[in-house]
Order: C-alpha cells, then structure tokens, then sequence
C-alpha cells in the first residue's frame, strides 16, 4: 500500500520543497517514479492519493497511477491495482486500502 506518495519525481520532489531523503540524483536519466511503482508487477499494489496534498499533487498522482495500471495491464494484473482518491491532504486514508490489504493478505 502506497499512501501519499505515488506521484512523478518531475511534479512533486523534483519541483516542490521536500525532505532531503526523497531525493535521488541523477533519477529522471533512468526511470520516473511509476516505472518504479511498476516494478512490484504483478503483486497487488494500492495507491490512495490526496485531493489536497501539497507535497504531492493529485494531477501527477493519478497521471503516476495511470501509467502503473498500464504496467500491470501488461503483465495481465490489472484487477491486483487500485487508486482511491480522496478528500484530504498528505494523510493514511484507508478506507478502501485496508479492506484492499486484508484481501490479498488473506489470499
């Protein structure tokens, strides 16, 4: 579960005051951060971004999510990704990862 996070280097950490621990020098000559969300494919992955997350804006977290979904539709695991998007700012939600999480755990 990614929560509040997914979005793309280019619009969040790579233009935004962020924590010095988010930056990766050098990332963008290899892969944004969907390509490596992409990686875990075809393992069950949920995303939940903020409408009103500062640190990272929700244009760039659905735009990430969408390119994850394509990464997973490619290894045939589209149904193992879902988004939620939801009314608040850089917080844990939960209100659909949680039952997300205990449904793939209990697989």
């Amino acid at each position: 579960m990614v929560s509040g996070y997914l979005n793309t280097f280019r619009d969040s950490v790579g233009s935004l005051a962020h924590c010095i621990d988010n930056d990766v020098p050098g990332i963008l000559n290899w892969a944004e951060m969907y390509d490596i969300a992409g990686l875990i494919a075809p393992r069950p992955l949920f995303v939940e971004s903020g409408e009103k997350d500062n640190s990272f804006p929700i244009a760039a977290s659905v735009e990430s999510f969408n390119r994850v979904r394509e990464i997973y539709s490619v290894f045939g695991a589209a149904d193992r990704v879902e988004q939620e998007v939801f009314p608040g700012e850089h917080s844990f939600w939960g209100k659909r990862g949680v039952p997300f999480l205990a449904r793939h755990l209990a697989a």
